[in-house]
Parts: C-alpha cells; sequence; structure tokens
C-alpha cells in the first residue's frame, strides 16, 4: 500500500502527484502491486504519529491487507527517532516491509527488519529527518516573528471573519494581511458579538448560527485552502468555538500567539496582522457580557414567578413585589350558571335570560316533560330545579351545582364542553407572601385577570392623552477599560522583567516604559460622564399602549412612567378590586404639566 502525506496541500515539492509516481514506481521495482492508499494531507509529521494520521491508520490497523508499506521519501513518514522506532517495531511484529522509493543519494531504500542492521539504518535515518524538522520548524518560526514585526500575517490559520489579501507595508514590501471577510463571515461575527453583549449564553448563539446555517470556521479554511477544499457536512458550531472566537483579541486585528497572548512592538503597543472585526467599545462591551455569563449563578433559571406587573405591583402593608401564583378552585356555582347560559346561547336553541332575575327560559318542543324528570332526579327536597310551561322550559341560572348543571345539559343536549366546566379550574393571583407583615395582618390576594384589567383602565386614563418622553444620551468618555487592560498588561511585564537578560530584557523594559506612558496618558481624563436630557416625542402613552399587549413592552412602559401600583386587604366580602388597588405615578410627569394637559384635553372635546 502506498502512502502519500503533505504538511499544507499546497507544497509544490512533493504534491501528491509527484509522491504518487514514486511509489508506483517502487511497487514495479519489487514486482508488487498497489492494493490501497493512505492519503492525509495537511497534516504534519512533526506533530502527529502514524497512527493519528486517519487513512493511514486504517491500513495500520488492517495488516492482513498489505504486505508492504511504500513512502516517497522517511519524512514523509516520520520526522521522530520515536515514530520511527514503533514504526519498525510495528514492521517487526507484523512481518511486513517498509520501503522508501527516495532514500539516502536517491536509489530505493527497503527495510524489512530481518537483521539488526535493518533498525540501525532506520533509526540514523530518523535522527536526520528529525533534526531537519527542527530546522524547518525553528525557521519558520524566525520567519514568522519578523513577519509579525512587521505587522505581516505570517500564515497558518485564517480566524474566523477574515481573509487574506495583499497590502505594501512600511518596509515597501509587499505581503499578506487579513482584512474582513465581508461576504461571509464577518457578519456572522457581528451577531455573535451582538447576541452575546445582548446577554445571550453561548448555547443560544450556537442555535442561532445552526438555524441560519452559517458556515463552521472549519469549512470557512477550506473554501480558503489552495486549492479549495470540499466542505465537511459533519462540521458543526459549539459552545467552545465560539467562545475561542468572541474571547480572541484578533477581533482587534492583533497578532495573537499559539498561547493566546498579544504580539507586541518595541514600544509595547499590540502589533496588527489584520483588520479590526470590532472598535475597542465594542470589545469592551462584549468581554462584560462574557464575563457575566462567566460568573456562578449565570446559568442559573430565571424566576419562575416574573409576571405582567413585576417591580410594578407591591403589597401596601409591606411593600414587597406581588407574585403571581395560582389555586385550584371547586367552588363553581356561579360560574356554573354562566356557564349553561354561555352554552344555551351557542347552542341555537331559542331562550330569554333575565340577567337580573337570574332566570333562563329555554324552548325545546317535545323535550320539556324529559328536561324537567331530568332534573327532579338530582333535585334536593321538594325544590323544583327546572319548571315546564307549554314548550318552555324555565330554571334558575345563578348558583347551580355541578349534578343540577350536569342533567340540564345532557337533557338540553348541549354537546360538548361539559368537562370543562366541570373540571378543577386554575384561579390565578396576584399574592403577598406576609413576611414582613405586622402581626395580625393578614396576606392579600387579588385577582390576576381583574387586576391586568384595572391597570389597562387606569393608565389609559391618567396617561393616555399625555405625549411620551424620551432620554437622549450624549456619549461621554470612559477610558476605564483600557486602563485596565494597560495595568494588566504593566503588571504581567513586571512580572516576567526579573526573569529576562540580555536583550530580552532590554526589550521588556522599552515595552514597559510604552505601556507606562499610555497608561499615564488615559489616566488624565479617566471618565467623563455621559449626557443625558429629556425630549418629548409625537406619540402618546396611549398610543403606545394600545400598539402592544400585555408583557415586557408594557411592562417597561409601566416603569418609565415611574408607575407604583399598591394591593391590600379586603375591607368586605366581594369588594371591589378597583378598591384594592391604588397607582401612583412618578414625579416625572409634572402635577403643573398635567393639569395644563387635562384642561387642553376638556377644551377639546
Amino acid at each position: 500500500m502506498g502512502s502519500v502525506r503533505l504538511s499544507k496541500y499546497t507544497d509544490a515539492s512533493t504534491s501528491p502527484e509527484v509522491q504518487t509516481e514514486f511509489i508506483y514506481e517502487g511497487a514495479r521495482a519489487i514486482g508488487g502491486e498497489v492494493v490501497g492508499w493512505a492519503n492525509d494531507t495537511d497534516i504534519s509529521a512533526l506533530k502527529t504519529t502514524p497512527w493519528e494520521r486517519e487513512q493511514l491508520r486504517y491500513w495500520l490497523d488492517n495488516p492482513a491487507e498489505w504486505d508492504a508499506m511504500i513512502f516517497q521519501r522517511m519524512d514523509r513518514a516520520v520526522r521522530s527517532m520515536g515514530d520511527m522506532a514503533d514504526l519498525g517495531r510495528y514492521a517487526k511484529k507484523h512481518g511486513k516491509r517498509l520501503i522508501f522509493a527516495s532514500g539516502p543519494g536517491g536509489g530505493r531504500l527497503e527495510l524489512d527488519f530481518s537483521s539488526p542492521m535493518s533498525e540501525l539504518i532506520m533509526l540514523i535515518l530518523a535522527f536526520a529527518a528529525q533534526l531537519e524538522g527542527q530546522t524547518i520548524m525553528e525557521r519558520n518560526k524566525g520567519a514568522a516573528a519578523h513577519l509579525q514585526s512587521l505587522g505581516r500575517w505570517a500564515g497558518g490559520i485564517i480566524p474566523y471573519g477574515t481573509i487574506p489579501v495583499r497590502k505594501t507595508f512600511s518596509d515597501g514590501n509587499e505581503g499578506w494581511w487579513l482584512g474582513r471577510d465581508v461576504d461571509t463571515t464577518w457578519q456572522h461575527v457581528m451577531e455573535m458579538v451582538a447576541l452575546a453583549i445582548e446577554g445571550k449564553g453561548y448555547a443560544a448563539i450556537r442555535d442561532h448560527l445552526t438555524e441560519i446555517k452559517a458556515i463552521t470556521p472549519k469549512n470557512h479554511r477550506a473554501r480558503l485552502a489552495t486549492p479549495p477544499r470540499d466542505r465537511d457536512p459533519e462540521s458543526k458550531w459549539n459552545d467552545t468555538t465560539i467562545r475561542d472566537i468572541l474571547r480572541s483579541q484578533f477581533l482587534r486585528g492583533y497578532q495573537v500567539r499559539e498561547d493566546g497572548t498579544v504580539v507586541r512592538d518595541a514600544q509595547g503597543s499590540p502589533v496588527k496582522a489584520g483588520e479590526a472585526l470590532v472598535d475597542d467599545d465594542t470589545w469592551y462591551k462584549l468581554q462584560t457580557a462574557l464575563a457575566d455569563l462567566s460568573r456562578p449563578d449565570a446559568g442559573r433559571p430565571k424566576r419562575k414567578d416574573g409576571h405582567p406587573l413585576l417591580g410594578v405591583l407591591q403589597c401596601e402593608h409591606c411593600d414587597v413585589n406581588a407574585y403571581h401564583h395560582w389555586v385550584i378552585s371547586r367552588k363553581k356555582l356561579r360560574p356554573y350558571g354562566r356557564a349553561i347560559v354561555d352554552a344555551v346561547k351557542r347552542s341555537g336553541l331559542p331562550y330569554v335570560h333575565d340577567d337580573a332575575a337570574e332566570r333562563l327560559t329555554v324552548t325545546v318542543p317535545g323535550r320539556t316533560a324529559a328536561v324537567v324528570n331530568a332534573t327532579r332526579k338530582v333535585a334536593r327536597a321538594e325544590a323544583e330545579v327546572a319548571v315546564a310551561s307549554g314548550d318552555d322550559v324555565t330554571f334558575h341560572s345563578g348558583k347551580l351545582r355541578v349534578d343540577e348543571l350536569t342533567a340540564l345539559w345532557e337533557a338540553l343536549g348541549l354537546g360538548d364542553g361539559l368537562d370543562g366546566v366541570t373540571g378543577a379550574r386554575k384561579r390565578h393571583l396576584f399574592a403577598c407572601k406576609g413576611a414582613h407583615h405586622p402581626d395580625g395582618v393578614p396576606k392579600p390576594s387579588i385577582d390576576f385577570e381583574e387586576t391586568l384589567k384595572w391597570v389597562d383602565t387606569e393608565f389609559v386614563e391618567r396617561l393616555g392623552r399625555l405625549r411620551r418622553t424620551e432620554v437622549v444620551t450624549t456619549a461621554g468618555v470612559d477610558n476605564r477599560p483600557a486602563i485596565a487592560e494597560l495595568s494588566a498588561d504593566i503588571k504581567s511585564l513586571m512580572a516576567q522583567l526579573p526573569k529576562l537578560r540580555g536583550v530580552a530584557a532590554d526589550v521588556g523594559a522599552n515595552q514597559l516604559n510604552g505601556l507606562s506612558d499610555k497608561l499615564a496618558e488615559l489616566e488624565k481624563t479617566p471618565y467623563i460622564p455621559p449626557q443625558r436630557r429629556t425630549v418629548e416625542l409625537d406619540r402618546t402613552w396611549g398610543h403606545d399602549w394600545a400598539e402592544t399587549d400585555w408583557g415586557p413592552v408594557r411592562l417597561q412602559m409601566l416603569m418609565d412612567a415611574g408607575v407604583k401600583i399598591y394591593m391590600r386587604n379586603m375591607d368586605r366580602v366581594r369588594q371591589p378590586v378597583g378598591e384594592r388597588l391604588r397607582m401612583e405615578i412618578g414625579t416625572h410627569v409634572a402635577p403643573e404639566d398635567d393639569a395644563l394637559a387635562d384642561v387642553a384635553y376638556q377644551e377639546s372635546l
């Protein structure tokens, strides 16, 4: 079997075609036939063992399918003496031959491990390959460091949201620079940043990117490879990838080392490798939002008693926010009466309803006796539930017991819906726990729906005609995040400085001086608060209130208007909701303006 490996798919000197041709020649020279291939591209032999390469691992795990393994050169197989020793032991154990089509001097090298000499040759050549690999790594690191000092992109993984472009640098030479990938991935980065600043977690951002089918970082790199590689349909977004993107200083265009630290010039300023994807203000807001996500309580579920008046409705006896809950109500004498009236109205039967007397008369020709007899079976004492008169049946529509309701419902043939009426009913309430009440003061509770109706009417009546106001903010100056960042960098550099010697110590001292100068400049104006002023809008409170329903928007309107609502205990049985509630409006609604607006409103009628 033939094995092809490339560190970079763009390496023309060892292209797959060149390696394939050498492997075919090696197979023909020994009278063999190639039965399979391992094509591992973009794989470094310095960073992976033969067993960590996907396609080669298959053949190593299935030794019965081949007799000899052919590489173009030894460095296509390994660049480590340890890896070569492992591969040699494997070949010796399974009786396999390792063949290098282009060995020392250009000739073919075969290792059959039948003698110790083969193992010695193998280790000598592996040592040479390892030494060459380390030399290449050092040379690449040196070249990358030089390019970084010039602000040029030195190659490697292309950060998400960017695309390599050509640019002329300060030394007059042209090189690579990372610009915004405005057509594709940069927009997705902006969406991620915006969602994070809004307070969305990594999981929510991941779900959003998955829903819109945003290209993943892996497939982003594949489309920019030379030549472009096929997309991986299995590549998916995950929380770690999103966190790394949002935490990376490359969002600001900075050069970033493998350990995540920022590359700095001699004066301590960050060195750029590309165009900033976000500005500094957005970066600081983003990091603050991500820090909030990292708090221990960030993942806790939201409070379950959130309701349309949360923070607005309070108990008058203790000034604690009311909470929303429900109780099971089985006392339905009057609701049963209302239910059968509604059912008769829906049925199409002729009827007359005397609401004041709570009497309902239904016309059921030929069925009056059956209705009366059905109700007599559940009647108590001598009382009649229903009375017949000609084709009419009359019965009480106020309080009804469940057995009376059932008998009437079935006798009148009112159809489905009885179970929904007779079943247990949830009654929603606003309530106070009473934990801070004086002794003897009960815990108030009030009907949920009736309270919302009262607030709706009261708010529109008192504020509906007034024009809304809006606070306009003029940005100030806030250098505090930049000061904190520079202070952390200076602290880190000061900790490293005593360990440095020679030229490195001089460079570190220069960077420290540069950072200190910048910090001193920023500290001259650390913070100027934003200026706020109130302007009147063309819309009224009533207009905006009618545009929405109960939910976060209305709640915010109540808070913006400075509304507080207080509930208290009942003074008597069945006291109306409006007598138990009191609305106060914030002082920013001036009484004089309110009075003038009321006069103008009355004059317009």
